[in-house]
């Protein structure tokens, strides 16, 4: 037969099991809750971006990462998520664009999770151009870029940095992005194609 105080000690151990189980659950659901909270914001698609600071692209793959270092230059910078050995997170820069932050600048996501990037006019007032980190420095005039990948004829190559006004393909382009470039009749340099009036659509 077995001991009445055995028998009263088995649910008292079951008891505080289940206590020790619902609070283990208690603090992983406030440590999601607190990861979430301090996510950075998603980014949706066509929404134009002017701000520094962090943000996720439409998935939550990517991160993109605005800021303004001790030279005064805006650096845009995409990083990646993998995982590595199946369970370790690694994050990794995969591009950077760099230029002085007295230019007018702005970012978009296009639906297929594409960075535009737009780099406004050098005002010669504002003095002589500065020396970028590569060494070089960036043309007076204003430029938009293209990251992400790009779509061809023949299907579409990995992700790649173009800049739009000299290739001319501005399909997907997002039409808030789009409109708000200013002085789009002139904004292109010689020999290249024309900016279109409109934002096309990306047609694959």
């Amino acid at each position: 037969m077995q001991d009445p105080q055995q028998q009263t000690k088995q649910p008292q151990r079951k008891d505080a099991i289940r206590f020790l189980i619902g609070v283990l659950g208690g603090v992983a659901l406030l440590a999601v809750a607190a990861m979430m909270w301090h996510l950075p914001p998603r980014l949706s698609p066509d929404v134009v971006v002017n701000q520094l600071g962090t943000y996720r692209f439409p998935t939550g793959n990517s991160k993109l990462h605005i800021t303004k270092d001790e030279s005064g230059n805006v650096n845009v910078t995409v990083h990646h998520h993998r995982t590595r050995f199946y369970f370790i997170p690694q994050t990794y820069a995969v591009q950077r664009i760099t230029f002085e932050s007295e230019r007018e600048w702005f970012v978009s996501v296009d639906n297929y999770q594409r960075l535009w990037v737009f780099r406004g006019q050098w005002d010669r007032s504002w003095g002589e151009l500065r020396q970028m980190p590569s060494g070089g420095t960036i043309p007076y005039d204003p430029a938009v870029y293209l990251y992400g990948s790009l779509f061809t004829p023949d299907g579409f190559r990995p992700s790649c940095v173009q800049v739009v006004a000299e290739t001319g393909d501005w399909a997907g382009v997002p039409a808030d992005f789009f409109a708000r470039i200013p002085d789009r009749g002139i904004a292109k340099l010689d020999n290249t194609p024309a900016i279109p009036d409109l934002a096309p659509p990306l047609t694959k």
